[in-house]
């Protein structure tokens, strides 16, 4: 397996998980990662059987595999020829510039490569936050510029400043990067805590995000648990406040850095 990064169009990416086939997307980054070459080639009339060959050499039943494959000639990712099975070149893909997602090179396996494409709406939302962040920094700054310049409109970005503020942007904001698991599960269509859990674990597994947890101390003093179940019942403390060894803290938003700087807002 090659240590490669992978290159999709947003656009595909966008048309694959809204269509749900975006384990055949992981299919084709896959292949890619897997076969230093573009094209797999056979005998004649040998189709089938490098199929199978190549289901089985990857771990996949035959039947999930061709499923795959029909998926992937359909939105043509991959084609076929008398004696090939061709995966698309990127000048295929790319042919308009736009918005690219990048499957990283310390992703490999097929497992782990479907986890990282379900990711990638909470990697764009932490983008898109750090965005939105440096734009209100940049036009705090304009405002003060401006300010020392006693109202000369010739200062830098001043008309950009002017119309932000006059279609109702915020100039005040908050620094950090937070997204709630709630938030997560929203993001990739998931319920169930622990599935998203294992996603977030996933991603600070691969270096890919870093999170700050911050506790916040409710009592300065221990307590047992029946008096905890207590506090919550007569809502003396919310739902967002849990339990620990005695003590009771309040369950903030994850702060989150993103650390694989190449990934694109779609």
């Amino acid at each position: 397996m090659e240590n490669i990064i992978v290159r999709i169009p947003g656009k595909i990416y966008a048309k694959a998980f809204q269509e749900g086939w975006l384990n055949s997307l992981g299919l084709y980054v896959f292949l890619c990662k897997s076969h230093s070459g573009k094209a797999y080639y056979f005998k004649a009339n040998a189709k089938t059987k490098m199929l199978k060959n190549l289901a089985d050499a990857h771990k996949i039943s035959l039947t999930a595999f061709m499923k795959h494959i029909k998926t992937l000639k359909e939105n043509g990712l991959l084609s076929f020829s008398k004696y090939e099975m061709k995966l698309a070149k990127n000048s295929e893909l790319f042919r308009i510039k736009k918005k690219r997602v990048f499957v990283p090179a310390n992703i490999n396996s097929f497992k782990e490569i479907k986890f990282f494409l379900q990711t990638i709406p909470i990697l764009s939302n932490i983008v898109s936050q750090e965005k939105a962040v440096k734009r209100i920094q940049h036009y705090n700054y304009q405002k003060e510029q401006s300010k020392k310049a006693s109202g000369n409109i010739k200062v830098k970005g001043y008309k950009s400043l002017d119309r932000y503020e006059k279609n109702g942007g915020k100039m005040k904001f908050n620094s950090n990067i937070q997204l709630s698991v709630s938030k997560m599960g929203e993001l990739i269509e998931r319920t169930n805590k622990n599935t998203i859990t294992k996603y977030k674990k996933f991603l600070k597994e691969k270096g890919i995000i870093k999170v700050f947890n911050e506790k916040v101390k409710l009592l300065n003093h221990k307590i047992s648990f029946n008096q905890f179940i207590e506090l919550k019942k007569y809502n003396v403390i919310d739902n967002r406040s849990y339990f620990y060894r005695g003590m009771v803290y309040h369950c903030t938003p994850s702060n989150i850095q993103i650390g694989y700087r190449s990934l694109p807002t779609l």
